[in-house]
C-alpha cells in the first residue's frame, strides 16, 4: 500500500511542484512583497523544476495511478511536458508586464499561471471524469481570473465575464453528459478500453460539446476572439497553446483511444464540424485588423484542421494528432510572444500598428514571418510537415473531400498570414499627406523575450526540416 501511494504521488510530482510554488509565493507575498520581476523569476524556477521532477516521473506498471484515476503513460508525458515548456516561456515573455504592475499584482498573476498550469497538466493526465473535472475548473477558474487582471481595462473585464461565463456553460453540458454516462454504464472512468453502447449517443454529443468549447470549435469558438483581444497577450498566448492542446489530449483519450468514434455518426459529426471550423475561422479571420483577433479566427481554423484526424475514428489517427498539436502550440505561441514583445515596446497589435516594423526590430520581423509562414503550412517548417501528417491520413482512409476543403481553406489563409507581412517590410509609416515618416528609433525586447522567441523560431525551423522529434512526439516511427 505505502508503496503504491509512493509511486502515485511521485507521479503527480510536476502538479504538485507547480500547486506548492504557488502556495509559497501567495504565503510569502503576505510577508514581503518582492521587486517587481521577483515573482516572475520564482515562476520560472518553479517551472523548471517541475520539468525536473516530469523527467523524473517513475512509470506504473500499467500506466495507471490513484487506482486508475490519473495516467502516467506517454501520452500524458507528452501533454505535461508539452504544458511545463509553454508556461517557463510564458513567464519569460511576461517580465516586461512584471516591470509596469505593482510587486503584489505580479506576484498574484504568477501564482494565478501556476495554478491554471497545474490544473491543464492535471487535466491531460485525467482518467476519471470527476478528477477531470475538478483539474478543468481549476485552470479554467484560473484563466477566467487572469484575462481580468487589467483591472482599469474595460476590454480585459469583457473577455473575463464572457470567458467564465461561457466556460460554466460549456461545464454544464460536460457535467450533463457526465450524469447520463454515469447512468448508463455506472462508471466515471473512461479511456482504453471503454465500450460506447448507442445509449452513449447523446451522453458523448453533450461531453463532446462541454469539450468543443474548450477547444475552439465550431459553432462553440464566439468566446475566442474577444477573450483573445481583452487578455493579457502572454496569458492569451498561454491559453491559445496550451489549454487548447490539452482540450485536445482528453478530446483524442475519448473519441480515439477510448473507442467513442466507433459509435454511429460519430465520424460523419466530427467531419461537419471540422469543415465547419476551417470554413468558420478562416473566412472570419480574413478581415480582420486587430492581430490577436485574427489569430483567434486562426486557432478555430487550425482546430478544423485536427479535427479532420478526429474523423477517422481510430487510434491510428492518435500519432498525426500529437504531432499537429505539437506544431501549432509551438508556432502560435510564438506568435503571441512577438506580439507580446511588440506591445512592451509601446506597439499597438494591430495592422497598422506593426507598419514598418522591419524598419525598428528587423529580427522581431524575421521571427514574425517565421510563424506566420509556419502557420500558413509552408515548407520549410513544422507547420507543413504537421498538416502532411494528418491530410494524408484522412485521405487514406476515404476523407478526400474534407482533405480538399482543408487544402483549400490553407491557400484562402495566405491572405491573412502572409498579407501581414506586407505592410511589415514593405511599408513605413505615412503622414496625413501620404509622406514617409522617417523611421523612429529601434524598438527595445526584453533579452528574456528575445530568448523565448528565438528558442521557438529554432524549433519550428528545426522540425520542419529535420522532422524525426515531431514523429517520436507522436509515437510515430520511419520516414514520412
Amino acid at each position: 500500500m505505502r508503496a503504491e501511494l509512493a509511486l502515485s504521488l511521485g507521479a503527480i510530482l510536476p502538479e504538485l511542484v507547480l500547486a506548492g510554488g504557488a502556495m509559497l509565493l501567495l504565503a510569502a507575498d503576505l510577508v514581503r512583497r518582492r521587486g517587481d520581476r521577483g515573482p516572475i523569476w520564482w515562476g520560472v524556477t518553479v517551472a523548471l523544476v517541475a520539468l525536473g521532477a516530469l523527467a523524473r516521473t517513475p512509470g506504473a506498471p500499467d500506466g495507471l495511478v490513484f487506482g486508475g484515476q490519473l495516467s502516467a503513460d506517454g501520452l500524458a508525458a507528452a501533454a505535461r511536458l508539452l504544458v511545463l515548456v509553454l508556461l517557463l516561456l510564458t513567464f519569460l515573455i511576461s517580465l516586461p508586464f512584471g516591470a509596469s504592475r505593482p510587486a503584489g499584482v505580479v506576484a498574484e498573476y504568477v501564482v494565478l499561471l501556476l495554478f491554471a498550469a497545474a490544473g491543464l497538466s492535471g487535466l491531460a493526465a485525467s482518467r476519471h471524469w470527476v478528477v477531470l473535472f475538478i483539474f478543468l475548473e481549476m485552470a479554467s477558474i484560473a484563466f477566467a481570473t487572469l484575462l481580468g487582471a487589467r483591472r482599469d481595462d474595460r476590454a480585459a473585464r469583457e473577455a473575463a465575464l464572457k470567458y467564465f461565463l461561457l466556460s460554466a456553460f460549456s461545464t454544464a453540458f460536460l457535467v450533463y453528459g457526465l450524469a447520463l454516462l454515469w447512468r448508463s454504464g455506472g462508471s466515471f472512468v473512461f479511456g482504453s478500453p471503454q465500450g460506447w453502447g448507442p445509449s452513449d449517443r447523446l451522453a458523448l454529443c453533450l461531453i463532446g460539446t462541454g469539450l468543443a468549447f474548450k477547444c475552439a470549435l465550431a459553432p462553440f469558438h464566439m468566446w475566442a476572439p474577444d477573450v483573445y483581444e481583452g487578455g493579457p497577450t502572454p496569458v492569451v498566448g498561454f491559453m491559445a497553446a496550451a489549454s487548447k492542446s490539452v482540450g485536445f489530449f482528453v478530446l483524442a483519450r475519448v473519441v480515439l483511444e477510448g473507442g467513442a468514434g466507433t459509435l454511429p455518426g460519430a465520424r460523419a459529426a466530427l467531419a461537419v464540424i471540422a469543415a465547419l471550423s476551417m470554413v468558420t475561422g478562416t473566412l472570419l479571420a480574413l478581415p480582420q485588423r486587430n492581430l490577436k483577433r485574427m489569430l483567434a479566427y486562426s486557432g478555430v481554423a487550425h482546430a478544423g484542421y485536427v479535427a479532420t484526424a478526429f474523423s477517422v475514428g481510430g487510434p491510428e489517427a492518435m500519432g498525426p494528432v500529437l504531432a499537429y498539436l505539437l506544431a501549432y502550440a509551438l508556432m502560435s505561441f510564438g506568435a503571441f510572444a512577438v506580439i507580446a514583445a511588440a506591445e512592451g515596446a509601446g506597439l499597438a497589435p494591430t495592422v497598422d500598428g506593426f507598419r514598418g516594423l522591419a524598419r525598428r526590430a528587423p529580427g522581431l520581423a524575421l521571427m514574425l514571418a517565421v510563424f506566420m509562414v509556419s502557420l500558413t503550412g509552408l515548407p520549410p517548417t513544422a507547420g507543413f510537415f504537421a498538416k502532411f501528417l494528418v491530410f494524408r491520413l484522412v485521405l487514406e482512409n476515404g476523407g478526400i473531400w474534407l482533405v480538399l476543403l482543408a487544402v483549400a481553406m490553407s491557400v484562402v489563409s495566405v491572405g491573412f498570414y502572409l498579407r501581414l507581412l506586407v505592410p511589415v517590410y514593405m511599408e513605413g509609416r505615412t503622414d496625413a499627406h501620404g509622406h514617409e515618416i522617417p523611421a523612429p528609433e529601434p524598438l527595445a525586447i526584453s533579452p528574456e523575450g528575445w530568448v523565448a522567441i528565438l528558442f521557438l523560431a529554432i524549433l519550428i525551423l528545426g522540425l520542419g526540416l529535420h522532422p524525426q522529434p515531431l514523429l517520436a512526439f507522436g509515437g510515430l516511427t520511419g520516414a514520412p
